[in-house]
């Protein structure tokens, strides 16, 4: 029994046309999946999760607001099981909707907030 896996002296590039990449990154961000986007251009999931990581690597930094006047938190509960359930507190800065921090918590209480 041996693998099957054919060797070739030079192997191929898998180049696909910058259209489709385009189109691929604007599907992602207007929030479409990664497997559906692969169906619907006929790649792998993986090809596309690639492509979305490398743009975000050359993306700039998020500026960081010097001062922040207003800021806005938010609270997300999630249940697990019967009653247990967690919080999610995220806090953003209202001028700039830089996201300042998070928290999870399995008790809301006065002192965690």
């Amino acid at each position: 029994m041996y693998c099957q896996i054919k060797y070739t002296p030079e192997p191929k590039e898998w180049v696909y046309e910058e259209q489709t990449r385009q189109k691929a990154l604007e599907m992602y961000v207007d929030g479409i999946n990664l497997r559906r986007i692969a169906r619907h251009l006929g790649t792998h999931h993986r090809t596309i999760s690639l492509w979305v990581k490398a743009k975000v690597a050359i993306l700039p930094k998020a500026p960081v607001p010097v001062e922040v006047k207003d800021a806005e938190m938010d609270e997300l509960f999630t249940f697990i099981g019967e009653k247990k359930s967690k919080s999610t507190s995220s806090l953003v800065d209202r001028a700039t909707r830089y996201f300042l921090g998070y928290k999870v918590v399995w008790e809301r209480t006065q002192q965690v907030i």
